[in-house]
């Protein structure tokens, strides 16, 4: 699985068949394993659901986690797969609470991944505690989450890999978003400026680590530049410098639009390269519609409303960002292209 479908969700799965009795919400499992794996379902067909089948879903995890013997919550592995369930269904909080239990659960039986998904619950969650101006709570949680993925990163043991330093990346970015929701932002751009950096500094090093092993580069290049052009938005001026030799580069690995629901996150990638390159080059204002009608027709194609969550959530990163760099003109057309897309 790459990096993208890590960080976004994998398209690839679908639903159970009609009158599967794992529907059935007074469904009752005999053993923990079961147990686990109708978690695990419920996860994975959150990565697809319309809006009403999500709500479904929750009533349905709601119903199985009040079922569940208690022993069985000392299991670590029981612990992640409701982590990663509740993170599907985009309920972040309830998430952290699963993904800590199996952190501590006493059998180990929890992967190393459900420290990176606490890290990852943690960072998205922060940016929703902003939104309801508990500012402080925010910032210290982001910071939680990059400082869990620093520890992972010092073990000896654990190789770094392209995943968790786009984790990282993913973290700076989220605390510059959220030190920009900050009443007093105009005051928090030192922090933002040195969140952007880290944020460029773990997303190319996720890039070079991605080329290493064969996996999505179009991501974190997207990432990576894009905090470069936050940082300097004049840093395209300048024909030939390393930001526009990689912003080539990443034209070149950008796949083509392929309005097939398969190829969703390839065409995200290209029209997120496409709205980079229309900034870099001071062209927003201009190209803002035909970006809108770029991205309402891969949202057309999109599996869910948790794919196209994802697109809105990174426009109003940019948008928020550039509002407490002083960059308001900018940020008054990509909140036109968040609106023209259902947005806010």
């Amino acid at each position: 699985m790459c990096i993208r479908d890590r960080c976004y969700g994998d398209p690839d799965y679908r639903f159970h068949k009609d009158g599967d009795e794992r529907s059935v919400r007074n469904w009752e499992p005999v053993t923990q394993e079961e147990a686990i794996v109708e978690i695990c379902n419920i996860g994975e067909e959150a990565k697809v659901a319309e809006t009403e089948a999500i709500a479904e879903l929750k009533k349905r995890l709601d119903n199985l986690e009040a079922r569940l013997e208690n022993n069985w919550l000392q299991s670590g592995r029981l612990q992640e797969a409701r982590g990663n369930a509740w993170g599907q269904l985009m309920e972040h909080e309830l998430a952290i609470q699963a993904y800590e239990a199996a952190i501590k659960a006493k059998d180990s039986g929890a992967s190393q991944r459900a420290e990176e998904q606490l890290a990852n619950m943690q960072a998205r969650f922060a940016v929703e505690l902003c939104k309801l101006e508990k500012n402080q709570e925010g910032i210290r949680l982001v910071r939680d989450a990059e400082e869990r993925l620093e520890k992972l990163s010092g073990c000896r043991d654990q190789a770094e890999t392209s995943e968790r330093l786009a984790l990282k990346g993913s973290c700076a970015k989220r605390l510059a978003h959220v030190c920009s929701l900050s009443k007093s932002a105009s005051s928090a751009r030192p922090e933002i400026r040195k969140a952007l950096k880290k944020m460029a500094d773990e997303y190319h090093s996720a890039y070079e680590r991605a080329k290493i092993e064969n996996s999505s580069e179009a991501y974190p290049l997207t990432n990576g530049l894009t905090a470069e052009w936050l940082l300097k938005p004049s840093i395209a001026a300048k024909a030939g410098n390393s930001f526009n030799q990689r912003l080539q580069k990443l034209a070149l690995i950008s796949p083509d639009q392929d309005l097939s629901p398969e190829h969703f996150w390839d065409n995200v990638a290209h029209s997120d390269y496409t709205l980079l390159a229309v900034l870099a080059s001071g062209r927003l204002e201009d190209e803002w519609e035909k970006l809108a009608e770029s991205y309402q027709r891969i949202r057309n194609t999109a599996a869910s409303p948790r794919q196209m969550s994802s697109v809105l959530e990174h426009l109003a990163f940019l948008r928020d960002v550039l509002t407490a760099l002083g960059k308001r003109t900018i940020s008054k057309d990509l909140q036109r292209l968040i609106e023209s897309l259902g947005g806010v």
